[in-house]
């Protein structure tokens, strides 16, 4: 637009007006496209600006869904932690009565190894006493000790190896002849 009308006042004036003048339509020509091409340029930064912002909007915005999404996933992985801390106490007191009822099943199963010289049953004992370990009032047994204890009971208990033969109950245990105590689902029950 301004070009146009420095064209127009170019063709108004005639040759043999003053040259000052076309100078200075000259340098007004010079410095409009100056002014045009830094606008140009103004506004071709302008729109990478508009673009830039686009984007950086549109990254946020996904950077927003996919903190929303994390946070949900942060907070289904807490409720899956707090299921299992739950799970595993569940776990560690079941194991933990395993242990107490085992150390109470192997107390009163021991006594069975304590019999006085003049059982008959003595001899039989001695001779699988060293299967066993037993405890001291300064050494406990562990907790595997005993586990391995009552399962190496098992096959002796099947066998009614710590029967009484001379009145047919199980000296130390009171069950009647035939009786072994095993539970139905034992491997080593033979009745």
């Amino acid at each position: 637009m301004l070009k146009d009308l420095i064209a127009k006042l170019r063709t108004k004036l005639n040759d043999s007006e003053d040259s000052e003048i076309r100078q200075t339509l000259s340098s007004l020509e010079r410095e409009s496209n100056d002014v045009l091409e830094s606008l140009k340029t103004a506004n071709a930064e302008s729109k990478s600006r508009k673009l830039t912002i686009r984007e950086l909007e549109a990254k946020l915005d996904d950077n927003s869904n996919s903190s929303e999404t994390f946070q949900k996933k942060l907070k289904e992985r807490d409720l899956k932690i707090k299921e299992l801390e739950t799970i595993k106490s569940q776990w560690d007191s079941h194991q933990e009565n395993i242990k107490i009822s085992n150390r109470k099943a192997w107390e009163e199963k021991a006594k069975r190894f304590i019999v006085e010289e003049t059982n008959p049953n003595k001899a039989k004992i001695d001779l699988i006493r060293d299967r066993f370990k037993f405890g001291t009032d300064e050494e406990k047994l562990t907790d595997e000790d005993i586990s391995k204890n009552l399962k190496n009971l098992e096959p002796y208990e099947a066998i009614n190896y710590f029967q009484n033969s001379k009145d047919g109950t199980n000296f130390n245990n009171g069950n009647p002849k035939g009786q072994t105590g095993q539970t139905e689902d034992s491997p080593f029950n033979f009745q």
